[in-house]
């Protein structure tokens, strides 16, 4: 999954941008900025942007991919940001289709929005009115019709709102992997930086599940665990279960090390 953005008001959210780190900066309005990097020590595959599960499996096997989880109520500086995402490739498949919800912190305090994005194309967020506050309970689901098109489903069952958005590329996915994480993003599409990761304390996705064809479905358990790591800091706890993926703000202290960082 990816995303980057300028501090969100609604103008400057539809700046945001996701880079993969395997592709270079993005020009889409989500950026994601670097995705694994060369260190999968313990088993955990390390990266400046993305924590949580990765699954990966053959061409064709991921046509759509849920989770289910609380906003948290983030702290950080002005500009801090992270955003917690459920998406379709954006791994060895340089296309990605993913949504979620974008966390950030204001001169005015936090803000929340819903978003999407079928990357390389630019990527959308839901109207003003689909309202995110801290505690909510929100659940989403991205659908892949075929490789080219696909539907994005959100629900805010706190407050039961719902909003759907159909999607159409002619930048095929490939099918072969499901992601469930958070995301720190970068500042703007010429940034090669993220924004301050803000702490958002603990993201845990449940019921998280993917679909293939012929009615299959797979858990996040088994799948790739991704962490957070900047400038030596470890920021991330990781867990995964067969239905969930547990994502935990580490407070950086100079001191961190890997063993304890993520499990």
């Amino acid at each position: 999954m990816l995303f980057s953005f300028l501090p969100i008001s609604t103008c400057l959210l539809i700046s945001a941008v996701l880079a993969d780190p395997r592709r270079g900066p993005r020009h889409s309005h989500f950026n994601t900025a670097e995705k694994h990097i060369n260190d999968a020590s313990g088993g955990i595959s390390w990266t400046r942007t993305w924590a949580g599960a990765e699954l990966q499996q053959s061409n064709g096997t991921f046509r759509s991919v849920t989770g289910t989880f609380t906003v948290p109520s983030i702290s950080g500086p002005i500009g801090a940001g992270a955003a917690a995402l459920v998406g379709i490739d954006g791994g060895a498949c340089n296309m990605i289709f993913e949504a979620g919800v974008i966390f950030n912190i204001t001169s005015t305090g936090p803000q929340n929005k819903a978003v999407w994005e079928w990357y390389p194309d630019p990527s959308g967020a839901f109207p003003d009115n689909f309202t995110i506050a801290a505690g909510d309970i929100i659940n989403v689901t991205v659908s892949a019709s075929n490789a080219t098109s696909g539907l994005v489903e959100i629900q805010n069952l706190s407050n039961q709102q719902s909003a759907t958005q159909r999607v159409q590329s002619s930048h095929a996915l490939c099918g072969q992997s499901a992601e469930w994480i958070v995301e720190d993003y970068l500042l703007n599409d010429t940034s090669t930086n993220p924004v301050p990761l803000a702490n958002f304390g603990t993201v845990e996705f449940t019921h998280a599940r993917a679909g293939g064809p012929g009615n299959q479905t797979f858990g996040p358990q088994g799948g790739t665990i991704v962490g957070i790591e900047q400038n030596g800091r470890y920021l991330t706890n990781v867990s995964v279960d067969a239905s969930s993926v547990v994502v935990k703000y580490v407070k950086p202290t100079g001191n961190e090390g890997r063993v304890g960082c993520c499990h």
